[in-house]
């Protein structure tokens, strides 16, 4: 489905060699400002030109790909892996991007530009964020009839 690939495509990828081994990596800018939030236009706005079981794909797919990343997120801070957690936070922000939920996109950054030793802190907050939007998603699909 083209729109299910265009909207969450960005959190297809496989997760990366670790830091140290990729060339070229820079250091991100402490404590960038994010993005304006567009939480004004709702959750799920950036879908609303969807046909309902696109919509409902989309979601199921960003709920099933967002539990794993949340489970490789876990374990690359429990190995202390800071790159890997950079990087996850980094795709799982795109997708959270995506659907319009900028408060989980401001606790990825938070993740993504945080020093080696406070990420694994900033976690907790992206946990929450990512299990607010999750029971979001859910309401929404069963608030909605299926075909």
């Amino acid at each position: 489905m083209f729109v299910l690939t265009t909207v969450y495509g960005i959190s297809l990828w496989a997760l990366p060699p670790s830091a140290a081994e990729r060339p070229g990596r820079r250091e991100a800018e402490p404590n960038p400002k994010p993005a304006p939030a567009a939480e004004s236009t709702g959750l799920f706005s950036a879908l609303s030109e969807l046909d309902p079981e696109a919509k409902a794909e989309v979601l199921r797919a960003f709920v099933e790909r967002s539990a794993e990343d949340l489970l490789l997120l876990e374990r690359a801070a429990a190995e202390g892996k800071a790159g890997d957690l950079r990087f996850l936070a980094h795709r799982l922000r795109g997708s959270s991007l995506a659907l319009g939920a900028t408060a989980l996109a401001e606790a990825c950054l938070a993740v993504e530009t945080s020093s080696d030793d406070d990420a694994p802190t900033r976690l907790t907050a992206l946990r929450d964020a990512l299990e607010a939007v999750v029971g979001q998603v859910e309401a929404e699909t069963r608030a909605r009839p299926s075909a």
